[in-house]
């Protein structure tokens, strides 16, 4: 049986096909889909099984095949023509979202609030696939004879089981009665994070989802004794899908289709390299500038630098197709993405080690809920929306890669974990119960460095502020309510905070439609004040041409300097905290300037890597013990593709007891470089990215 864990280059076809067409799927060639993805240089595919349409692509013992295929046996025919090529192949198929499951038995589909005879009522979201219950009695014996059925028909080297989440709210009965037995009473009408029975109602669909998941993984374990695993991506989305980071705990490893560009690849790659119990985690995106653009196909510079950013952090790439109706493929994709992958393939042998992490972001699956939507009907419960924690928790990533600082992500599943760290980030944590805070707090006492922003500490995950207290003794703050409006100004108390976002005055801020106002908030005794609070004129109204509430017709400048602190720095313990009520790291050049300065001071000397390079330019390293070396992957990752190459100087800390022994740059040759011992006891070394290289700097045993 293959690895397939040690594949790195991989492709998947989706082939999400209706069947009301006789000329649907009519094309569709195996061997000639096998030849493009021999072409695109691939080492393992995904295979479609059944699509969200839920209509099987084999002769299926349970469930109608596809009529497309005219009884045609596609996966067998594909994978034979895969293993002629060596080439390993994973099983795809779509749980939850079964349009023909829910077609055949109707009392299986998910009934939204204000469904009327089976049809969600006018203007509400109606997807083309229909999503079943996850409570319905006979479900789960439905998927777990499919899937003994199709992994035991075939020999896969691994399964992916995909949609393994909420497809929307669903009041049915047997969720009412479930819901009624378990926590008591009926259902809740509205979103409000701050009210128990609402967070009771989020944690049971939570559960109920979790029940399904570990089901079905278990069941496709036993069925074939091959890696098993499922979407992560639902892990970076909002709790309607109701898909903790805890359902992740048993997956072979993780993987997850994204498609938010460069900066949700480098935290969505970061945070899977924290928790895949397997390695290499593996990097999905569609081949096309997204996932709605059938007919669009990436220029071949994005393509590369999306693969070589999955490569400087040790993670295996997915590239996605999409099938045409009648079965057609675009072969010149598949010559583009050989090339791309040709780009790859010279550096995989040297990937792979312990990522070396100096600060680390923490990021919380509970923390995505959006308190902007209390109030909101059960109805318009959105789940495509980010919130303001992931939005805070992205920029902090993407700060620290633009100061090169080496940075990982920790989550609430490696609390115990939290001294590995120099500086903790705690990025707007909407949502935070008294364990998290405990951790924070023994990790800062115990000499740790930690920043915090936004309304970390204000809600419970309980949705009571019974929380508040220990967070504010963690902050050096008092919680004294909400701001009365969006815009605000941070005003610098002192030369530091000033120098940091130079030639500005203040740092602006206005929060996005979907966060919240910030927090207003007092200081502690001992704490310091590293910036205040301005308002605009007439805060916090908006002005009309009706009234005088404006002081400049298209922008509110500063105008009203107040005391209360947005900024403050204080010791606990043996270590120090800094807070932020505005979330900096959600903000503008100036906001950034000044988190880079503020994290910068509590790293110190601590820091193992840092980089002179753009700040497009990727710095990530790997400490491979094994080989006696690090691994630094430099990567220029500009919002365009520039076509120019950059040069970077990297200096890192090797381990105690060690000695340089030198550097290379590796490829498809390796070329010798001038590695220098620094007076701290640091090595530099430089190179080039175009846009990428990998560098080893190896040691030896110091004598």
């Amino acid at each position: 049986m293959r690895n397939y864990l040690s594949t790195t280059r991989r492709m998947l076809l989706d082939m999400h096909i209706p069947d009301w067409d006789d000329a649907f799927l009519r094309r569709h060639d195996p061997q000639a889909l096998a030849r493009c993805y021999e072409t695109a240089g691939v080492t393992a595919v995904m295979m479609y099984c059944k699509s969200h349409l839920g209509l099987p692509y084999w002769p299926a013992a349970v469930g109608r095949q596809h009529p497309g295929l005219a009884g045609r046996d596609v996966v067998g025919e594909l994978l034979a023509a895969l293993r002629e090529r060596d080439i390993a192949v994973c099983a795809y198929t779509s749980i939850a979202f079964e349009r023909e499951a829910a077609a055949s038995h109707p009392d299986w589909r998910i009934v939204t609030p204000g469904m009327v005879d089976g049809v969600p009522p006018a203007g509400a979201d109606r997807p083309r696939h229909s999503a079943v219950c996850l409570n319905k009695p006979g479900y789960l014996a439905y998927e777990q004879a499919q899937l003994a059925d199709l992994l035991g028909r075939y020999a896969f080297d691994a399964c992916f089981l995909d949609m393994m989440f909420w497809g929307d709210v669903c009041v049915c009965e047997d969720c009412r009665r479930r819901f009624d037995e378990e926590v008591g009473g009926p259902l809740p009408e509205r979103v409000d994070w701050a009210d128990a029975r609402w967070v009771a109602f989020a944690d049971a669909r939570e559960r109920w989802c979790d029940e399904l998941c570990q089901a079905l993984l278990a069941h496709a374990r036993a069925c074939a004794k091959i890696p098993v695993y499922q979407n992560f991506a639902p892990a970076f989305l909002a709790p309607r899908l109701g898909k903790g980071l805890s359902a992740y705990r048993d997956d072979a490893f993780l993987g997850g289709d994204l498609y938010g560009g460069r900066d949700e690849q480098l935290l969505a790659c970061k945070t899977m390299l924290a928790l895949s119990r397997g390695r290499p985690p593996e990097f999905m995106t569609t081949r096309a500038p997204s996932l709605h653009d059938h007919a669009s196909v990436k220029t071949e510079a994005e393509m590369t630098l999306q693969v070589l950013a999955a490569t400087a952090l040790s993670c295996a790439v997915l590239l996605i197709d999409a099938i045409d109706p009648d079965g057609g493929i675009m072969p010149a994709v598949y010559e583009q993405v050989g090339r791309v992958y040709a780009r790859r393939a010279p550096f995989e042998p040297h990937l792979g080690g312990e990522h070396v992490e100096d600060v680390g972001v923490y990021l919380s699956g509970a923390a995505l809920a959006r308190p902007s939507e209390n109030g909101a009907a059960l109805a318009d419960f959105g789940w495509s929306r980010r919130g303001p924690h992931i939005d805070a928790a992205t920029g902090a990533v993407r700060a620290l890669q633009q100061l090169h600082v080496a940075a990982g992500v920790v989550t609430e599943l490696q609390l115990d974990e939290l001294d590995c760290f120099s500086v903790l980030v705690v990025p707007d944590l909407t949502r935070v119960d008294a364990h998290e805070l405990q951790a924070f707090a023994a990790y800062v006492r115990g000499g740790g460095r930690l920043y915090a922003s936004g309304r970390t500490g204000m809600l419970g995950r309980d949705g009571t502020p019974a929380v508040r207290a220990a967070a504010e003794e963690l902050l050096g703050v008092r919680f004294e309510g909400d701001e009365d409006g969006p815009e605000v100004f941070l005003r610098p108390a002192g030369a530091q905070v000033a120098d940091a976002i130079a030639p500005q005055r203040y740092v602006s801020w206005k929060a996005a439609p979907e966060a919240t106002v910030p927090p207003r908030i007092g200081v502690r005794p001992g704490a310091e004040v590293l910036a205040t609070l301005t308002l605009p004129y007439a805060y916090p109204a908006r002005g009309t041409w009706l009234d005088e509430a404006w002081a400049s017709n298209y922008s509110n400048p500063p105008w009203e300097d107040t005391q209360h602190p947005l900024l403050v720095r204080h010791a606990l313990g043996a270590g120090q905290v800094v807070y932020s009520a505005l979330p900096l790291e959600a903000g503008d050049h100036a906001a950034r300037a000044l988190l880079g300065e503020l994290l910068g001071e509590l790293l110190g000397d601590r820091g193992r890597l840092d980089a002179d390079a753009p700040a497009t330019t990727w710095v990530e390293a790997f400490h491979q013990p094994e080989r006696s070396r690090f691994v630094v992957a430099l990567l220029d990752y500009p919002a365009e593709p520039s076509g120019c190459a950059v040069r970077a100087r990297v200096r890192l800390r090797l381990p105690n007891g060690t000695a340089p022994a030198g550097a290379r740059a590796l490829g498809a040759t390796e070329t010798a470089l001038e590695l220098r011992a620094l007076d701290d006891g640091r090595v530099e070394v430089e190179a080039v990215a175009d846009p990428f290289a990998l560098v080893a700097i190896d040691y030896r045993a110091a004598p």
